[in-house]
């Protein structure tokens, strides 16, 4: 038997039918009930137009800062205060190529820069491109004005991917720097990167301890999440809260919702 689940609208849309209105019109005489189309509350973070409104606009930019800073940064022993946007596109002679064109581009207030990438489908040769983007982002700093090759700013690179990229690899987060091959100090520190396999990702709410684990529970399960779990998640911090605010398909506009 297909499993029947609550179809979520919004209470102010008089165009959607209630749920037993829309049974009792569809079914005929004799006919079994038919089961009812499933929609969940939250939009799916993965998706590049709600990954971009969750992390890439203005309304939504103490999302980013707080996402970068219990991901990426606590453990460096500082935190991020605030981040300005910067163009996604960043090389216009191949923009129409979608060759160099990120999700999310963001600066710190200590002019360093933040490249955050969401790879649903599989992509082969993300990684390269990861190195890419990075590398650009780098030395585009130079073209935009720069004097001095001393101050050039640092570029971590951060992606979220719906793959395992590294299967010999247990662990769900990994960081890759450039370090010398016998002492493995970081002399090269220009860029970072950061992989998040969210595959990996095995936690259930009830595991869930940490911050980290549950940016990545909302990226991974958004759509699976009830109201109440999502409270039950959120708890008593307003960031979290606030993340499943912008998935909720009702805080959406038709036009946002049509482009989604």
């Amino acid at each position: 038997m297909p499993k029947t689940q609550t179809i979520y609208h919004s209470p102010h849309d008089s165009s959607i039918t209630s749920d037993s209105t829309r049974k009792s019109s569809c079914k005929k005489e004799g006919e079994a009930e038919l089961p009812i189309l499933t929609q969940s509350k939250y939009l799916d973070p993965r998706n590049d137009i709600a990954f971009k409104n969750l992390f890439g606009s203005e309304k939504n930019k103490g999302l980013v800062i707080h996402f970068l800073n219990d991901l990426v940064v606590l453990n460096q022993g500082r935190q991020i205060k605030t981040v300005s946007f910067l163009p996604c596109v960043q090389d216009a002679e191949i923009a129409a190529l979608k060759q160099s064109v990120v999700d999310i581009l963001c600066l710190d207030e200590r002019g360093e820069q933040y490249i955050i990438e969401m790879q649903y489908a599989p992509l082969d040769g993300f990684i390269e491109r990861a190195q890419h983007y990075a590398s650009r982002a780098y030395s585009s700093q130079m073209e935009r004005g720069e004097k001095s090759y001393k101050n050039i700013k640092k570029v971590i690179f951060v992606a979220i991917t719906n793959e395992v990229l590294f299967p010999e690899e247990e662990d769900y987060k990994s960081k890759h720097d450039m370090r010398h091959d016998k002492s493995l100090k970081s002399y090269l520190n220009g860029m970072t990167f950061y992989f998040i396999e969210l595959p990996k990702f095995k936690k259930t709410i009830e595991e869930l301890l940490t911050l980290e684990e549950k940016w990545l529970f909302i990226l991974k399960h958004a759509t699976e999440t009830t109201s109440e779990e999502a409270e039950k998640i959120s708890g008593n911090d307003p960031i979290i809260h606030q993340a499943y605010e912008a998935l909720d398909r009702f805080s959406w506009s038709k036009e946002e919702l049509l482009s989604y």
